[in-house]
């Protein structure tokens, strides 16, 4: 199984049972998995582009 397939089925399933994959993989999955049930990462894309619109406006007031 591929990383896609195991993001896909983290995403339609972000409580799924990891207990077949190789234990390193497994370890990754679950915390993705949290972090896609606590919309982790939807925050963090906010912040990343928040971050991006302070830096560019930074090089504009400096240049």
């Amino acid at each position: 199984m591929n990383i896609n397939d195991l993001l896909r089925r983290i995403k339609l399933n972000p409580y799924a049972d990891f207990s077949d994959l190789p234990p390193r993989q497994k370890e990754a999955l679950q915390a993705i998995s949290q972090m896609i049930a606590n919309g982790e990462g939807r925050e963090e894309k906010r912040n990343t582009k928040r971050r991006e619109k302070e830096n560019l406006k930074t090089r504009r007031d400096d240049g």
